[in-house]
């Protein structure tokens, strides 16, 4: 059996975080960059060290800028493995029940 986590494809035993080697399994939260996979909490200290330093350096640069420690709340981008894809046909939609007018359904 096999995992695929957007473009690639791996043995379920290779799936594992590329900072604590922990194993995730269909449904953990995990993130990728430059091609390797890192579970949550590892994902969110990359982003948060990236943050820092992105910031810091604007801060040196421009004398402004957020103090350290105060870095604002991240949306971080996770993939839960779960497409949005649409499987099947889309419902049918329900008829309206006795006494409902037509005109009324159809417009």
């Amino acid at each position: 059996m096999v995992m695929r986590a957007r473009d690639s494809v791996y043995h379920l035993n290779c799936f594992t975080c590329s900072t604590c080697a922990k194993m995730l399994t269909t449904g953990d939260h995990f993130g990728m960059k430059d091609g390797l996979v890192y579970c949550r909490l590892h994902f969110e200290a990359l982003l948060r060290d990236e943050y820092q330093l992105h910031f810091n350096h604007a801060e040196g640069v421009a004398g402004k800028g957020p103090a350290l420690g105060a870095a604002a709340p991240l949306g971080l981008p996770y993939y839960n493995g779960v497409g949005t894809v649409q499987k099947g046909r889309p419902r049918k939609r329900k008829s309206p029940g006795p006494g409902a007018e037509l005109a009324a359904y159809n417009a």
